[in-house]
Protein backbone atom coordinates (compact mmCIF):
# COMPACT_ATOMS: atom_id res chain seq x y z
CA UNK A 1 0.00 0.00 0.00
CA UNK A 2 1.44 2.85 -1.22
CA UNK A 3 1.97 6.30 1.60
CA UNK A 4 -0.93 9.02 1.26
CA UNK A 5 -0.40 12.05 -0.07
CA UNK A 6 1.14 15.11 2.02
CA UNK A 7 2.26 18.73 1.83
CA UNK A 8 6.08 19.40 0.58
CA UNK A 9 7.94 20.44 4.08
CA UNK A 10 9.47 23.25 2.43
CA UNK A 11 7.41 26.59 4.11
CA UNK A 12 4.61 27.76 2.18
CA UNK A 13 4.93 24.73 -0.75
CA UNK A 14 1.59 23.65 -1.37
CA UNK A 15 2.77 20.71 -3.59
CA UNK A 16 1.54 17.04 -2.50
CA UNK A 17 4.01 14.33 -2.29
CA UNK A 18 4.64 10.39 -0.53
CA UNK A 19 8.24 11.85 0.18
CA UNK A 20 9.84 14.73 3.20
CA UNK A 21 9.83 17.17 0.02
CA UNK A 22 8.45 17.66 -3.83
CA UNK A 23 10.87 17.04 -6.56
CA UNK A 24 11.24 20.91 -7.10
CA UNK A 25 12.17 21.08 -3.35
CA UNK A 26 13.87 17.90 -3.00
CA UNK A 27 17.27 18.44 -4.98
CA UNK A 28 18.17 21.97 -3.29
CA UNK A 29 17.59 20.08 0.05
CA UNK A 30 19.45 17.23 -0.35
CA UNK A 31 22.71 19.39 -2.25
CA UNK A 32 22.83 21.31 1.01
CA UNK A 33 23.03 17.64 2.97
CA UNK A 34 19.67 18.38 5.01
CA UNK A 35 17.75 14.96 4.34
CA UNK A 36 18.27 11.30 3.11
CA UNK A 37 16.19 10.30 -0.39
CA UNK A 38 14.14 7.81 1.26
CA UNK A 39 16.59 5.37 -0.58
CA UNK A 40 18.98 5.95 1.51
CA UNK A 41 17.13 5.87 4.64
CA UNK A 42 16.46 1.96 3.35
CA UNK A 43 19.97 1.55 2.60
CA UNK A 44 21.33 2.69 5.54
CA UNK A 45 18.99 0.90 7.56
CA UNK A 46 18.71 -2.67 6.00
CA UNK A 47 20.62 -5.76 7.77
CA UNK A 48 23.00 -5.83 5.57
CA UNK A 49 24.18 -2.52 6.00
CA UNK A 50 24.26 -2.96 9.34
CA UNK A 51 26.65 -6.09 9.60
CA UNK A 52 28.58 -4.54 6.65
CA UNK A 53 29.11 -1.33 8.77
CA UNK A 54 29.68 -3.27 11.94
CA UNK A 55 32.22 -6.06 10.23
CA UNK A 56 34.03 -2.58 8.79
CA UNK A 57 34.07 -0.75 12.57
CA UNK A 58 35.66 -4.73 14.01
CA UNK A 59 38.50 -4.51 11.43
CA UNK A 60 39.19 -0.56 11.15
CA UNK A 61 38.36 0.82 14.88
CA UNK A 62 40.36 4.10 14.67
CA UNK A 63 39.47 7.43 12.53
CA UNK A 64 41.40 7.01 9.17
CA UNK A 65 41.80 10.67 9.25
CA UNK A 66 43.13 10.97 12.47
CA UNK A 67 45.48 8.61 11.59
CA UNK A 68 46.38 10.40 7.99
CA UNK A 69 46.91 13.21 10.41
CA UNK A 70 49.47 11.05 13.49
CA UNK A 71 46.62 11.04 15.87
CA UNK A 72 45.10 8.15 16.81
CA UNK A 73 41.11 8.88 18.23
CA UNK A 74 38.35 6.05 17.77
CA UNK A 75 35.78 6.08 14.96
CA UNK A 76 32.33 7.09 15.30
CA UNK A 77 31.04 5.78 11.66
CA UNK A 78 31.50 4.09 8.37
CA UNK A 79 31.93 6.23 5.82
CA UNK A 80 31.54 5.90 1.57
CA UNK A 81 34.80 7.23 0.34
CA UNK A 82 33.20 8.09 -3.05
CA UNK A 83 29.44 9.00 -2.17
CA UNK A 84 26.95 6.60 -3.45
CA UNK A 85 25.23 10.04 -4.77
CA UNK A 86 28.22 9.96 -7.35
CA UNK A 87 28.61 6.46 -8.18
CA UNK A 88 30.39 5.09 -5.51
CA UNK A 89 29.70 1.19 -4.95
CA UNK A 90 28.06 1.25 -1.54
CA UNK A 91 29.47 -2.22 -0.99
CA UNK A 92 33.00 -2.20 -2.28
CA UNK A 93 35.06 -2.26 1.50
CA UNK A 94 37.43 0.00 -0.32
CA UNK A 95 34.87 2.22 -0.66
CA UNK A 96 34.55 2.51 2.89
CA UNK A 97 36.70 4.16 5.78
CA UNK A 98 35.87 4.86 9.41
CA UNK A 99 35.78 8.57 10.51
CA UNK A 100 35.11 10.36 13.58
CA UNK A 101 32.19 12.81 13.77
CA UNK A 102 34.69 16.07 13.57
CA UNK A 103 36.06 14.43 10.70
CA UNK A 104 32.63 13.11 8.89
CA UNK A 105 30.94 16.50 9.20
CA UNK A 106 34.01 18.30 7.77
CA UNK A 107 34.01 16.28 4.50
CA UNK A 108 30.15 16.57 4.27
CA UNK A 109 30.65 19.82 4.53
CA UNK A 110 33.34 19.75 1.53
CA UNK A 111 30.88 17.93 -0.26
CA UNK A 112 28.03 20.32 0.00
CA UNK A 113 30.55 23.02 -0.64
CA UNK A 114 31.68 20.81 -4.18
CA UNK A 115 27.84 20.69 -5.24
Amino acid sequence: MPKPMRTCNTPGCPALTREPYCPDHRKEVQRRGDTKTDEERRFYGSARWQKTRARHRRLHPLCAECERQGYVKAGDMVDHIVPMREGGDPWDPVNHETLCNTHHQVKRARERHAA
